[in-house]
């Protein structure tokens, strides 16, 4: 096992969290299946990494309710409305699915959102919200992992949003307040939720994941 996911899975058990970590991403779908039943309802958030493990097909195939507004998203003559939508049924589900946009090997979740949907979710809502994190998006510090979400991954997503912002031309945040600007929010999970917050699984993979 990886010993850097083998530390950080238990420093995120000791803040609260259900952490596991998985060998390959192939296993860590099998087990994100596992966890869903059949009658369960499903959002999902933004995420390459859900994306790119085929998790929406596979539930779909399943016989889960999933509700997921990428499916939608500036899709000629779809209009704003079926999005929001779409969003509030995600946050609204049994279980949500998304990743992090950096992580800490001390256990702390980075997540930097545009329209909040995400964090919203993360924070109140689903009864239960799976995280799937690459090894890719752990850092060694807390100040590592707010500069890898701030430069890589969000530069990434608004390069693939076609964002005119001017980190898709200089590779970096600029900090800047264009219109079209997608770093609008930040949900620092210092530790798990309590009370009638969701229960969140953080499920590490030993593969490069996602953004």
């Amino acid at each position: 096992m990886n010993e850097q996911l083998k530390i950080t899975a238990e420093n995120l058990n000791k803040r609260g969290f259900d952490a596991r970590v998985f060998d390959t991403a192939d296993a860590v779908k099998s087990a994100v299946l596992d966890m869903i039943g059949p009658r369960n309802t499903v959002g999902i958030g933004g995420s390459m990494t859900i994306k790119e493990l085929g998790l929406y097909e596979a539930l779909k195939e399943k016989g889960n309710d999933v509700a997921w507004h990428w499916l939608v998203m500036g899709k000629p003559g779809v209009d704003v409305s079926e999005v929001s939508a779409l969003r509030y049924r995600a946050n609204a589900a049994h279980f949500y699915l998304c990743s992090v946009n950096g992580m800490s090997s001390q256990g702390v979740l980075i997540n930097i959102d545009g329209t909040g949907n995400r964090l919203a979710a993360t924070l109140y809502g689903p009864k239960e919200v799976i995280l799937v994190v690459g090894r890719n998006k752990i850092a060694p510090s807390f100040e590592a992992a707010m500069e890898r979400a701030k430069n890589s991954a969000c530069v990434l997503n608004a390069k693939r949003l076609g964002s005119q912002t001017p980190c898709t031309k200089t590779g970096k945040c600029m900090d800047c307040q264009a219109a079209s600007r997608i770093c609008r929010m930040t949900a620092i999970h210092e530790y798990a939720p309590s009370g009638e917050g969701p229960k969140i699984h953080v499920f590490l993979v030993d593969e490069d994941l996602g953004y």
